[in-house]
Parts: structure tokens; C-alpha cells; sequence
């Protein structure tokens, strides 16, 4: 199998905690012709009366530290048609802005015969803090919007603690816990909503944040049974780990479990292949889709292969 994977710049990733390289050494393991690209890299021309999508990518090999740091030799630099490769991996990280657009509009012109996951016209279509709202028995109390009124109002409606954040950033990124007499509050929210130009997310604040979130990986419509618990390191409320908190991998809750299968569902019917779900307490808070990650963490209880699962059901979709 020849697998392309788009994603930020390789050399920014890190070696031993990120998802994308986990699914590289699998894919290695498995003797698959693995490329690397990013979206900067991805063009598209015509000629001869044919319309060519291609991409500049690095072929990529395993090293022979392939367990430890260095897992795989960086080969050398070539231009493939992306019509030439079984599958596309997309990891990317948002934002999603118009370079991220543009690049699933290039993708749109890869024939069927090349499976892309997570899907381009997902990507599009799915914002992944509004796609929660797809299920409303299962969220908190929430407002989108950029106006500052509203948002005033609907601070003082929830009482005490609101959470305050941006539509298409992720890793814990401008996040803000804040209270209706927050002496700041009025330039926190013409910040982030750009003085009203831009719409952000309003959501009420889940006490149970003190015992933790959690991320549930959702893998062609099956909830994985282990998930990842992340800790809000002292003296902070935001559990990312990108922003310095801690985890811990358990079994999936039954009531998690029953709400992440409803999710499951829907992300089936829509063609989304992989998917990170979090949770804090009962509540589904965002639905990552772009670049889920918690694959490192939860592999390495030696309770699960992850890779395992996610390749073999990428093969049977493949068929």
C-alpha cells in the first residue's frame, strides 16, 4: 500500500508524543511506501487536456533506531500524482483558514479510487466546535456567536464560570475561564472576537473539569474501549496537554461509552473516518476531526494496539 500523509512541517513533530508519527512507524511496520507532504506542498495543473493534482513529497524509511528517537530515515524529495497513492492521510492542524480550504479544493480533483481520510468534504463542512451542537442532549449550555451582548448576557443567564474560546484553534490555544465581574472581561472578548468581527464559542463552565477531561477515539464508526484522561496541571483549569497537563489511560466509562456510540454513529454516515472526542463529565465539549491526537498515551497501557485498529480498518474500508 502507498499511503501519502499531509500534515505540519515533519521536523516540528514530536518524535516520541505525536499521533502522526505513531501512524508513520505503523505504517512502516507494515512495509507500506510511506510519503510525507504538507499542504503547502500540494499544486494542481493542467495539460494535455488533463487535470493533474500532485504533490513534492519525502520519502520516508525505517532507520535502524526505528523504536526509539530517529524511527525512520528521511529520504529524498520527489513529485508523485496524488492519483498514485492508496490512501491519504490528513493531520493537519487547524486553523482551518483559507490555505486549509484550498487544499481540500485540490484534493477534490483525486479520483475515487484514492481513499482520503479524513475525508476533504468533511473537513469543510464540520467545524469541530460546532459540530458538537449535532447533538444537543449531550452538550453543555452553548452560544456562538461575535456579538458582545449577547455573549454578556448569556454569561450572566449560566451564574458563575463561562468558557470562552476560538472556533478553529485546538491544543488549549486563547481558552478563557471568566465571570460576568471579570474586570477584564469586556478585552477578552473584543480579542478574541476580533472587536465582533469573528464568532467565538460560549460555553458553560463543567465543574467536573477537577477530575479531568477526557479524549475517546472513534475509529470508522467503533468507540476504542481505552481512553485518555488529561489533568489540568496546578493552578489551571485547561487539561491539554499541549498546555502542560497530565494523563492517565482508563477504561471507557458505560455511560461514556453509550454516548460516544451516538457520535460514532453519525461520523459513520458522514464518512469520517477517525475522530478525537472529548468529554468532561457527561458532556461532550468538542469533536476533533482534523488532527486527532491521544494515540501515544493510550497505546502505550499495553491494553491496546491502536495502529492495529486503525489500519485494519482502514484496509477494510479500502476493499
Amino acid at each position: 500500500m502507498k499511503i501519502l500523509i499531509l500534515a505540519n512541517e515533519l521536523e516540528n513533530l514530536n518524535e516520541e508524543k505525536d499521533s502522526t508519527i505513531f501512524l508513520i512507524k505503523k505504517a512502516l511496520e507494515k512495509r507500506f511506501s510511506v510519503f510525507f507532504s504538507t499542504f503547502e506542498n500540494l499544486s494542481i495543473k493542467k495539460k494535455s487536456g488533463k487535470i493533474n493534482a500532485y504533490a513534492n513529497v519525502r520519502i520516508l524509511t525505517k532507520s535502524q533506531t526505528f523504536k526509539t528517537k530517529n524511527p525512520f530515515k528521511i529520504g529524498t524529495t520527489k513529485s508523485i500524482s496524488l492519483n498514485s497513492v492508496d490512501v491519504i492521510l490528513i493531520r493537519t492542524d487547524p486553523p482551518f483558514n483559507q490555505d486549509y480550504l484550498n487544499a481540500t479544493q485540490i484534493l477534490d480533483f483525486v479520483n475515487k479510487k484514492t481513499l482520503i481520510i479524513n475525508n476533504q468534504s468533511a473537513l469543510r463542512n464540520f467545524n469541530e466546535k460546532i459540530f458538537s451542537l449535532k447533538f444537543p442532549n449531550f452538550i453543555p449550555s452553548t452560544l456562538i456567536t461575535s456579538n458582545k451582548k449577547e455573549i454578556t448576557n448569556f454569561i450572566k443567564l449560566q451564574n458563575e464560570k463561562v468558557v470562552l474560546k476560538p472556533l478553529n484553534l485546538m491544543g488549549g490555544k486563547n481558552i478563557f475561564i471568566v465571570e460576568i465581574n471579570d474586570p477584564n472581561i469586556f478585552t477578552i472578548i473584543e480579542n478574541l472576537t476580533n472587536n465582533e468581527k469573528e464568532k467565538i464559542v460560549i460555553q458553560e463552565f463543567l465543574p467536573e473539569i477537577k477530575n479531568g477531561d477526557k479524549r475517546i477515539i472513534i475509529i470508522n464508526g467503533i468507540v476504542i474501549d481505552f481512553c485518555l484522561y488529561r489533568f489540568a496541571k496546578k493552578n489551571s483549569l485547561i487539561a491539554n496537554l499541549a498546555r502542560g497537563g497530565t494523563s492517565k489511560v482508563k477504561k471507557i466509562k458505560k455511560t461514556d461509552k453509550l454516548i460516544a456510540n451516538e457520535v460514532a454513529k453519525e461520523l459513520k454516515q458522514k464518512k469520517i473516518f477517525l475522530a478525537g472526542l472529548d468529554m468532561i463529565g457527561n458532556k461532550i465539549t468538542e469533536i476533533n476531526i482534523t488532527s486527532p491526537t491521544g494515540f501515544v498515551e493510550i497505546n502505550s497501557s499495553d491494553k491496546i494496539d491502536l495502529g492495529e485498529i486503525f489500519f485494519h480498518q482502514l484496509s477494510i474500508i479500502k476493499k
